[in-house]
């Protein structure tokens, strides 16, 4: 009996219903065709300016390594990226871009009955997750601005759905959701549904919702994901990652490839990460260049600085009122003094001038900070004498020592305009805690020891 080569061999009947991903045409693809010298592509969204000399460098340094396999864990980018967001390393998830970590969250959790739910419209991806583990999709329009309609997506949630994806900003309408708009649809949001917020255009919004924070919080059925291809301009190289909590970041090593993330990629990604600590504000680095980078006094004695004639108005400002806040700091043994802007949460002043000087707290690395914890706080205050404690965590921009914080509101006519914030070190509480290390004289004898010990169980002094 001879064999039948005409017979078709047949996919699963699902996969035939999918539409395949059809990239657009390259820049020089265009100009052949429509014969053209030099155009502008906007279609992917790609960033004009290319990847940092940061990322080349260590691009190209990489390549001396490239007959090795890459490090299946990503040991620095995740290191590096722990540090920035102020996370155990054990909340981060890398991908082949970020597409893959949705591609894998759909393997993971969807089977021939459950649904996922999506904006419509939104990043199409999602509905080949659906469509690909033969999942029902649950599209929900877009409110008439074309934002995602989070109130109708939370009413349109069963028992099946258990995977809701938000994309914001989104894709392709460039809408945001707020964060009022997040809470209310969170607090609906039942612990069998995943949610995850798509913000591979995050970096792009000035004051961006924190969606972190429920990760921070430790909530376990919410993802956030990121990625390199559009800030940090390294499209070509497909890398991305996802935080959540550890438990789901293991139900993602186990549904990736071993080697998911190349050499390659994770150098570009992780040079690329000093731009992120680098002010994108143009007023801010002029400002840090005027009162960090020029500064004649080291990095501990900056706050010597009064006059800057090159900062203009705000010079002539600062040369009036720094002494004031520099003799108070001095005074009350207080690490830092900050004046911070209500609009924009943006740090107007320092009298140390570390690298926070001039930085805005709705933006990382801050948004997670002590410091924007107890910023929001203080402009939810409604009374004048009112104020917060932030109590202690690592603060980046003092070296990720121990910091708590003091803030309170500052009214005008009725109006909060600002907040004051006042930076603790450890070292203070130390003072205090030893009786400035005189321990006979304060009761304690010669071996006598005070420790104050936080809510939760660790150590203050």
């Amino acid at each position: 009996m001879g064999y039948n080569w005409r017979m078709p061999i047949r996919a699963r009947a699902h996969v035939y219903a999918m539409q395949p991903y059809r990239p657009g045409k390259t820049p020089e693809q265009l100009m052949q065709s429509l014969g053209l010298s030099e155009l502008i592509k906007l279609s992917a969204n790609e960033n004009p300016l290319g990847a940092s000399p940061h990322a080349k460098e260590a691009i190209v340094n990489a390549l001396e390594a490239i007959h090795r396999y890459p490090d299946g864990a990503c040991s620095v980018l995740r290191d590096a990226l722990s540090d920035f967001y102020g996370l155990p390393p054990d909340h981060f998830a890398f991908g082949n871009g970020s597409d893959e970590l949705i591609h894998l969250f759909g393997v993971a959790y969807l089977k021939p009955g459950d649904a996922l739910m999506m904006g419509q419209p939104s990043f199409v991806r999602y509905i080949a997750s659906a469509q690909l583990n033969q999942a029902t999709l649950q599209a929900i329009p877009l409110t008439p601005d074309f934002r995602h309609d989070l109130e109708a997506m939370a009413d349109a949630i069963t028992e099946c759905t258990k995977l809701v994806y938000i994309a914001n900003p989104n894709n392709p309408t460039g809408t945001m959701v707020g964060p009022g708009a997040i809470d209310r649809f969170m607090e609906k949001v039942p612990d069998h549904v995943v949610v995850v917020f798509d913000e591979a255009y995050y970096e792009f919004l000035e004051n961006p919702p924190d969606t972190l924070r429920y990760v921070r919080e430790g909530r376990p059925n919410v993802v956030v994901l990121r990625t390199f291809s559009k800030i940090q301009g390294l499209a070509s190289l497909r890398i991305g990652y996802g935080l959540a909590a550890p438990e789901m970041i293991e139900v993602l090593q186990k549904t990736r490839q071993p080697f998911n993330a190349n050499g390659i990629a994770q150098a570009g990604a992780q040079a690329s990460m000093v731009e992120q600590w680098l002010p994108g504000d143009p007023r801010t680095r002029t400002l840090q260049y005027l009162y960090l980078v020029r500064n004649p006094h080291p990095p501990d004695a900056r706050d010597l600085l009064l006059a800057v004639p090159e900062a203009g108005r705000y010079g002539l400002i600062h040369a009036r009122y720094h002494p004031t806040l520099q003799r108070y700091r001095s005074a009350f043994g207080f690490y830092d003094i900050f004046l911070i802007d209500a609009a924009g949460g943006r740090i107007l002043y320092t009298v140390l001038k570390e690298v926070d000087f001039g930085m805005r707290l709705g933006a990382e690395p801050y948004h997670g900070t002590g410091l924007a914890r107890a910023f929001r706080r203080a402009m939810a205050l409604g009374e004048p004498e009112a104020y917060v404690m932030e109590d202690y965590s690592p603060y980046a921009a003092s070296y990720f020592a121990p910091a708590a914080f003091l803030a309170a509101p500052i009214w005008r006519a009725g109006v909060k305009t600002g907040v004051l914030a006042i930076q603790i070190s450890v070292a203070e509480v130390n003072r205090v805690m030893t009786g400035e290390r005189l321990w006979r004289q304060q009761g304690l004898g010669e071996s006598g020891q005070s420790y104050a010990v936080g809510p939760d169980g660790t150590l203050r002094s």
